[in-house]
């Protein structure tokens, strides 16, 4: 569902049915007011990239969301991905989300589930989520979390997860690819409620959501 606010949500577990739930990942995705989301998810053994992923996410039914992915570490071909998942919110508050993907480790259809938790936040935190105008390149923070991810020209594919350091002020990498393109977003870098392109980075980047 599209909120009024911005959240950072992290999976606590995947079960690809009928075998039973668990977490190799770490799976971090922030998501703007306006439905702009970036996934980001590791291994949590290797530390390999898992999946990584951008888009929008468009409320289809009352209880269905669509996730349509603009960028996607596993494809070229990123509006081709079926993702959808019906929503439902238990007893805990978490967010159970059950529906059909390619599970990549047979590269079939299979119903799925996904145990989904918000982290509390501040009521004026602050919110960005950027691309830059090629497509190749997003990142997004929300209060103490950022998530960056891109293509190179030459077809890798990067990304990063880092959060606040709470000693320092300062932000700390979670996890991240080799030679991935980690510069943290300055908090002026747009202009709130408005889409601008904005010069940072040495690229040209336009502003999707801000508050």
């Amino acid at each position: 569902m599209i909120s009024s606010t911005s959240s950072v949500s992290i999976r606590r577990h995947i079960r690809w049915l009928p075998h039973p739930p668990s977490e190799p990942t770490h799976t971090l995705v922030l998501t703007g007011k306006s439905g702009v989301f970036v996934d980001v998810r590791f291994c949590k053994v290797s530390g390999q990239l898992d999946w990584a992923f951008a888009g929008y996410r468009h409320q289809v039914a009352d209880d269905t969301v669509q996730f349509v992915h603009h960028i996607d570490s596993r494809t070229l071909e990123p509006l081709n991905v079926q993702d959808i998942g019906k929503n439902s919110v238990l007893e805990t508050g978490q967010v159970l989300e059950c529906g059909e993907m390619v599970n990549p480790e047979t590269s079939q259809m299979t119903s799925y589930e996904e145990l989904w938790e918000d982290v509390s936040l501040q009521p004026q935190h602050a919110a960005v989520f950027i691309k830059n105008k090629a497509g190749t390149r997003w990142q997004a923070q929300v209060e103490n979390w950022q998530l960056g991810l891109g293509r190179k020209p030459n077809g890798t594919f990067w990304a990063w997860q880092a959060m606040k350091d709470s000693d320092t002020d300062g932000w700390k990498i979670i996890f991240s690819t080799e030679l991935a393109k980690v510069v943290y977003l300055p908090v002026d870098i747009g202009i709130c409620g408005r889409r601008e392109l904005v010069v940072w980075d040495e690229d040209c980047w336009i502003v999707l959501d801000q508050h």
